[in-house]
């Protein structure tokens, strides 16, 4: 049977193509976010773009 994993721990936007190229469901992404008390909505917004894109650029490679 297929099984979809969803990772989580020590994903980054460097490494979140290769989860995406795997065949992953998705990824939990907390670090990448980072401990900050609060963001600015501008900045927010730019990193969930980087993110989206790398996950993105992992999918083309898989073909998917």
């Amino acid at each position: 049977p297929a099984a979809r994993f969803l990772p989580m721990g020590g994903v980054t936007v460097e490494n979140l193509p290769h989860y995406a190229q795997a065949g992953a469901a998705g990824a939990v992404v907390r670090g990448v976010i980072g401990a900050r008390a609060k963001w600015e909505m501008a900045a927010l917004i730019t990193q969930m773009r980087r993110v989206r894109a790398a996950w993105e650029a992992g999918l083309a490679e898989r073909g998917a």
